[in-house]
């Protein structure tokens, strides 16, 4: 199954299908049930678990900056600068939106 990926709020369901893939992808790194639970936490008030979703739904981050003196925050936990990790996923070969890749970016920093 893959990542529900867009610009837009999640449903209860979709969130729970990202959550799976999420707990899968850190548990089998050896991290314990409870930091990634902290994770999800996380992820649902900051994107609801969603790995292409733009502060608030923007659609024009350069838009953004220039109505708020700063760009927006992006994906699973809202890297705000959004380019802390697109700049990392560009240099990777990952979508933007990929969870996976989102998910490696969490593991390495």
């Amino acid at each position: 199954m893959p990542f529900i990926s867009k610009n837009t709020y999640l449903s209860q369901s979709e969130q729970e299908d990202n959550a799976l893939l999420i707990f899968g992808y850190f548990y089998s790194r050896g991290w314990s049930v409870n930091a990634i639970a902290g994770m999800l936490g996380n992820m649902e008030s900051e994107s609801t678990i969603n790995p292409g979703i733009w502060e608030s739904l923007t659609t024009d981050p350069e838009a953004y900056y220039s109505a708020n003196g700063r760009y927006p925050g992006f994906g699973l936990v809202q890297w705000t600068p959004y380019t802390n990790y697109t700049n990392w996923a560009d240099s990777k070969g990952y979508s933007w939106t990929d969870g996976t890749g989102q998910c490696e970016w969490i593991e390495t920093q």
